[in-house]
Parts: structure tokens; C-alpha cells; sequence
């Protein structure tokens, strides 16, 4: 995985997390945050390495459209970059 779309996805994380379901955060925090393999999660949470992945791959998406809608970390950037 991509160290920027790693970075990206966890700063999403960080600001809309509380909007996913229970299990999508808790997946996207093991495996953004804690650099956990899927196998890992798998186990940890009791579901397939196959669930793991679509739960991850819908937890995506749903930060992806919060960020397109809300637009909160690109107006983070534009701040930090004024000062």
C-alpha cells in the first residue's frame, strides 16, 4: 500500500471516523492505524479475510464521500497552509 493513501486514509480517519458503522472503524483503525494485515484483523475480529477486505473497502469510500461532501481536510490544508 501507497504511504500517502495510508497517511490519507488515517487523516480521514481521524475526522470522520465517528460517522462509520462500529466494525468499519474499527477495521479501518486496525489496518491504517495500526498496520495490521488483513489475516490479522481477520482473526482478531472473527470474520473472513474476504469480509475484512469489503468492510475495509466500504469504510473507504464512505471517508472518501464525507471528505467530497464536507470538505473538512481540505480546509484544514488551506489553513495551515496561511500560516
Amino acid at each position: 500500500m501507497i504511504i500517502e493513501k495510508k497517511v490519507e486514509i488515517s487523516r480521514l480517519l481521524d475526522l470522520y471516523g465517528a460517522l462509520l458503522t462500529d466494525n468499519q472503524r474499527e477495521i479501518a483503525d486496525m489496518t491504517y492505524n495500526m498496520d495490521m494485515s488483513l489475516f490479522e484483523i481477520a482473526g482478531e475480529v472473527g470474520v473472513t479475510r474476504q469480509a475484512v477486505h469489503e468492510s475495509l473497502q466500504r469504510a473507504e469510500q464512505a471517508l472518501k464521500t464525507y471528505e467530497a461532501k464536507l470538505g473538512f481536510m481540505a480546509r484544514l490544508e488551506r489553513l495551515g497552509e496561511k500560516v
